[in-house]
């Protein structure tokens, strides 16, 4: 069971996503079903990207539960159980991820690239 579609709808609307893959995590003693989205908001730094994604997931009624230099958490109170952190993208290596071939040539060509895309985790407790 993945997080609520319509919830990770929300935050496909924040951006192109151009990765994506789903793992299942041991928290505090419960399931996680974690979907790890790369997303392109259109932003030329990490900070911009960050505020951007913030904006927008706001109008979706998302809120911001903390935010800093490195990454922001944010919850919704239509989708129980489900967290979303964005943070900054550190290379696909690190996560296993198909990532599209130009994007993937984009990175490895040019890792000050990274700043333009974040790292967004969407995780659901499962019961």
């Amino acid at each position: 069971m993945e997080a609520d579609q319509v919830a990770l709808d929300e935050v496909f609307s924040v951006g192109t996503v151009v990765a994506q893959t789903t793992d299942d995590q041991i928290f505090d003693e419960k399931i996680q079903r974690v979907d790890v989205l790369i997303t392109d908001v259109g932003a030329s730094s990490f900070a911009e990207a960050l505020e951007v994604a913030q904006d927008r997931l706001a109008k979706h009624g998302w809120k911001t539960i903390f935010k800093n230099t490195d990454s922001m958490g944010m919850r919704s109170d239509r989708w129980e159980r489900t967290d979303l952190v964005a943070r900054r993208f550190a290379g696909a290596d690190s996560f296993f991820l198909e990532v599209q071939q130009q994007v993937e040539k984009d990175l490895k060509s040019d890792p000050s690239k990274w700043d333009e895309y974040l790292l967004v985790h969407v995780s659901k407790a499962i019961e």
